[in-house]
């Protein structure tokens, strides 16, 4: 009889995670989730719980919300979440079920790709899929559903703003202006504290936050963009005299 390693140490209540699997958050930072997020979070864990075997596509752009949200489905499901990039399945189910965990299969489709999922040995409970706007996902005998991402309202916003920048005016002004999800709103309040060190202001300004928003990681078509240091001047259009 062969037990692959995770599972021995499952068996004496330790953690070992599978190659390709990450337990938690791992790198990622955690994202603050709005109370309207939270709360669909909560009705979305209810129904996995509720019912047969479901799977739950999380659809968003940014990854770090993404895996934010699936962390607090897998805690009202009172589990905690394991991030999944890799095909091999063998010997998964067992350790899920030990450890009491919810697999989270992350993946990254293009436009018009369907994605068919493997299903679990010896798994029956719910399972989440994290990926972006494009694609589609089928799992044999599971129903799935997909669940977008939606951009909070503006009250939401100037809190999350707040948090990010600690300054109440910008907040309120960003958030009246810009309709950025929680993850975007994480990603360029870190990254407007960074330039604001740089350009020796006390706290990021609304120009910090601009620079950021250019600087910012871009994913699919927009990782190819790169901002005009320059002002192109266009040629003056020439009307043919009569």
């Amino acid at each position: 009889m062969k037990v692959s390693l995770p599972l021995c140490f499952a068996l004496i209540n330790q953690d070992a995670a599978f190659s390709g699997t990450i337990i938690g958050l791992g790198k990622y930072p955690a994202v603050t989730l709005p109370p309207s997020i939270l709360d669909q979070a909560q009705h979305h864990a209810g129904s996995l719980q509720s019912s047969g075997q479901r799977m739950l596509v999380l659809r968003t752009g940014s990854a770090t919300e993404g895996r934010s949200v699936a962390m607090a489905i897998a805690d009202k499901l009172n589990t905690r979440p394991v991030f999944i990039e890799t095909e091999a399945l063998t010997g998964l189910g067992p350790w899920l079920q030990v450890r009491q965990l919810t697999p989270v299969f992350c993946l990254d489709l293009a436009p018009g790709e369907r994605y068919r999922l493997s299903p679990i040995p010896f798994y029956d409970g719910p399972i989440l899929a994290l990926c972006g706007p494009d694609g589609s996902i089928e799992a044999p005998g599971i129903t799935a559903l997909n669940w977008r991402l939606s951009v909070p309202p503006k009250t939401e916003r100037e809190t999350l703003w707040q948090q990010a920048l600690g300054d109440a005016d910008l907040a309120k002004k960003l958030a009246h202006c810009h309709r950025h999800g929680s993850g975007r709103i994480a990603q360029l309040g870190n990254l407007a504290h960074h330039y604001a060190q740089l350009h020796a202001h006390s706290s990021p300004s609304e120009e910090d936050v601009a620079v950021a928003a250019w600087a910012g990681e871009g994913v699919g078509l927009d990782a190819l963009a790169q901002p005009l240091t320059e002002r192109i001047e266009e040629p003056a259009l020439v009307l043919p005299s009569r």
